[in-house]
C-alpha cells in the first residue's frame, strides 16, 4: 500500500505544472485574438445637458497609463455656467469610467461615462458643486 501512496504523490506536480501549462496557453490564445486594448486617451468633445434642460457644451482630455487608472480634465459651459479644466482622476472597468476631481471640493465634480464599443463615444452623467455652479445631467462625448 505503501507504494501506491507514493505514485499517486508524485503526480501532483505533473498535474501542477499541467495546470500552469493551460493556463499559459489560454493566456497567449487571448493574445491572438487581435483584441486591443480600449484606448480612450486623448481629446473628447461633445453635448451636455443640465437637470434644468439647459444645452451646453464639455471638453474631457485623458490619459491612460495602461493601469486602468485616467487623469485628465474636464471643462464644459451650459446655461449661465461654466467651468474651466478641472482636474479628474478615476479608473475604467468592464467599459464604465468613474471619474471625480482632484484635489475634491466639498462636493467634487464627477463623471460616470459608459465607452461604446468602437472607443470613439462616451455618454453618462456629470455632477458639479463648486457653489458658484451646482449643475448636473448628462453628457455624450466623441473622440476628436
Amino acid at each position: 500500500m505503501t507504494g501506491i501512496g507514493t505514485k499517486a504523490r508524485a503526480k501532483v506536480p505533473h498535474i501542477g505544472r499541467l495546470a500552469q501549462t493551460l493556463g499559459l496557453a489560454l493566456v497567449l490564445t487571448d493574445c491572438g485574438t487581435g483584441t486591443q486594448p480600449i484606448s480612450i486617451a486623448g481629446n473628447w468633445t461633445g453635448t451636455l445637458t443640465d437637470s434644468l434642460g439647459r444645452a451646453g457644451t464639455a471638453t474631457l482630455y485623458l490619459t491612460d497609463d495602461m493601469h486602468d487608472v485616467l487623469h485628465g480634465t474636464f471643462s464644459y459651459s451650459a446655461g449661465n455656467c461654466s467651468v474651466d479644466l478641472k482636474p479628474l482622476i478615476g479608473k475604467i472597468a468592464a467599459m464604465q469610467m468613474s471619474l471625480s476631481q482632484v484635489p475634491a471640493d466639498p462636493v467634487a465634480t464627477s463623471l460616470e461615462l459608459t465607452v461604446d464599443s468602437t472607443d470613439q463615444h462616451l455618454k453618462g452623467t456629470y455632477s458639479e458643486a463648486s457653489g458658484v455652479c451646482d449643475s448636473s445631467g448628462t453628457i455624450s462625448l466623441t473622440k476628436e
